[in-house]
């Protein structure tokens, strides 16, 4: 993306990258991404041989879409009611929360369990 976003800045109308790159590139707006599986493919789009058709990503459609798909959730943890209880005073509070402990308790989960939470509570 840092590469699409300079080909942006520069002037430039598009540029030629691998395929499964090509998603990730075409979320600058403005600019031609063209997705190639192989070389020969770039040359043949480059000598009129091949039309390939820029990839184009809807950034509105692709947030909505995911908007409330998580891994974790509140439900998936068990156990541990006082940091549930915790995290839910701080969302609906608004607050922050610093997390201490041991390694291995749990503690990255917790920041992923507790994002839909965070939007409920708004």
């Amino acid at each position: 993306m840092p590469i699409a976003i300079e080909a942006r800045k520069n002037g430039y109308r598009g540029f030629i990258l691998p395929g499964h790159n090509a998603r990730e590139a075409a979320v600058v707006s403005n600019l031609d991404v063209i997705g190639v599986e192989h070389f020969n493919q770039a040359v043949e789009f480059l000598t009129g041989e091949l039309k390939i058709e820029p990839t184009i990503v809807d950034t509105r459609n692709e947030f909505f879409a995911n908007i409330n798909d998580y891994e974790v959730d509140f439900f998936d943890v068990k156990g541990q009611e006082n940091v549930k209880r915790a995290l839910e005073i701080a969302a609906a509070g608004g607050h922050n929360l610093l997390m201490i402990g041991l390694p291995g308790l749990g503690k990255p989960c917790w920041p992923n369990a507790y994002l839909p939470y965070c939007r409920l509570c708004r």
